[in-house]
């Protein structure tokens, strides 16, 4: 039964660069993963998967929320955390979660499971955002609400991916595609036009009576706790320094 990396690439689940170009299957017989050339079998013995299986394609594949949280015991945070964003998109609950990783063996990657499960986020807007998420989380950043509405008088400013209430505090991500990518961008306008409009949103943010600062990151920021740091602190939010290393 294909899973893991490729029954998320089945799911059309984001990835976190290219996807590995081994197929990874569960084996009912193992109690321990085997390498190939071609294939990496997972191990399935005492896992209850006649429940946990879907059909795509004329493929057999675990279905989505074995599939995640497969992904989230054998991958790191910037790798499940935005799988298992989509899937509460798609429906799975938290409950689903916790409960499908508790009825699972005492197995490596366990605990780094269950702070995937709590950075999830069903809110998140883009598997940036929720790169950027684990970031904060691993310099110790306060939880900020996503996509949090702001207006003034003239209107709807916008929707901003990050907003530190307590500090008054945005911090947008920038992902590029929304400057680079036509499709994303509004009929007829140009990425010189797109720019032009976030500037002027970005003067409103800062005009507005709730908003202290506003900070910008990107994918450079979310792979680098640090270089996040830099931007956090220059913005007035505050970091804590971790006496331990949060599992990546």
């Amino acid at each position: 039964m294909v899973s893991h990396a490729s029954a998320a690439a089945l799911h059309g689940l984001p990835w976190r660069g290219e996807f590995p170009d081994v197929v990874e299957v569960i084996d009912p017989r193992r109690t321990t993963s085997q390498a190939l050339t071609h294939v990496r079998k997972r191990p399935g013995r005492g896992r209850t998967l006649l429940t946990q299986v879907m059909v795509a394609n004329g493929r057999a594949l675990t279905d989505l929320l074995t599939t995640v949280v497969d992904v989230a015991i054998s991958y790191e945070l910037r790798i499940s955390v935005p799988a298992l964003d989509v899937a509460l998109r798609c429906g799975v609950t938290p409950r689903a979660f916790r409960l499908e990783l508790a009825s699972r063996e005492a197995v490596h990657g366990k605990h780094r499971a269950q702070v995937a499960i709590e950075l999830a986020d069903a809110a998140s807007g883009s598997p940036g955002e929720s790169v950027a998420r684990v970031a904060l989380d691993e310099v110790g950043a306060p939880r900020p609400v996503l996509q949090q509405e702001f207006r003034d008088a003239a209107g709807f400013i916008g929707r901003v991916d990050f907003w530190f209430p307590e500090h008054g505090v945005v911090l947008e991500f920038d992902g590029r595609s929304k400057y680079t990518d036509p499709a994303l961008r509004p009929a007829g306008t140009s990425s010189a036009d797109v720019v032009v409009a976030e500037k002027r949103r970005e003067d409103r943010l800062r005009r507005h009576p709730d908003v202290r600062s506003v900070g910008r990151s990107g994918w450079d920021e979310a792979n680098d706790a640090e270089a996040l740091r830099g931007v956090l602190l220059a913005a007035g939010l505050p970091t804590t320094t971790r006496t331990f290393h949060r599992l990546r």
